[in-house]
């Protein structure tokens, strides 16, 4: 039986009150382009906003602990998007990295059982120009075969984490379209709430898109 972290959680989740950290509140928000409509969801972070756009077909809610993706016809995926405030900015070095790897597994469902090795991975997709690092596992529960992976990133005062949970047989197909997602994640200077009306887009200036938040 997995034995539980016992590394003590001290990043505190940080949804809509958190002062300085991302406000992952999500906005819902649709992009028309050359006849083809994208659901977004847009995030507060001081002065900017954040651009995420969905998965094709996938669906949301906001929790308590996060917002949840989730995937069209299947059972028991979801992939979920949380931030967790920092007191101050803090690289990805072997500590930092060891103790985001004991609140992956921390992360597990009680009563899981691993199945073989955590595998790692630096730097899978460029985020706000911060590294980022990314775990997966095998495990057992109900005699049923899941993988679960996060990847972190730190951006400046706020942690994100994109983990993805999925029957053996169905993760690779949506960790690859979830992680292909995530390349959408962008933050913008400006409101990018213009009428949606193709002509009038058409003619409205581009919102400045930068790159990194530090």
């Amino acid at each position: 039986m997995l034995r539980r972290s016992i590394v003590p959680i001290f990043l505190v989740v940080a949804l809509a009150g958190a002062r300085g950290a991302i406000d992952l509140t999500p906005t819902p928000h649709e992009t028309t382009c050359e006849g083809f409509t994208f659901k977004e969801l847009l995030f507060k972070d001081g002065k900017r906003q954040i651009l995420y756009q969905l998965p094709n077909k996938w669906t949301y809610r906001a929790g308590g602990d996060g917002v949840h993706l989730i995937p069209p016809q299947t059972g028991f995926a979801e992939a979920l998007i949380q931030g967790a405030s920092l007191a101050k900015p803090q690289p990805f070095d072997e500590k930092s990295i060891e103790i985001a790897k004991q609140q992956f597994l921390g992360s597990l469902p009680p009563g899981s059982h691993l199945v073989g090795p955590v595998k790692e991975e630096q730097n899978p997709v460029p985020l706000g120009g911060n590294p980022t690092y990314e775990f997966f596992v095998t495990y057992q529960l109900m005699g049923e075969t899941f993988l679960r992976s996060t990847l972190f990133t730190n951006q400046a005062d706020t942690q994100l984490t994109f983990r993805l949970t999925a029957r053996k047989n169905e993760f690779e197909a949506l960790h690859r379209t979830f992680r292909a997602s995530m390349l959408t994640w962008q933050w913008t200077d400006q409101s990018p709430l213009v009428p949606k009306d193709e002509s009038v887009m058409a003619s409205a200036p581009a919102p400045k898109v930068s790159s990194a938040r530090n």
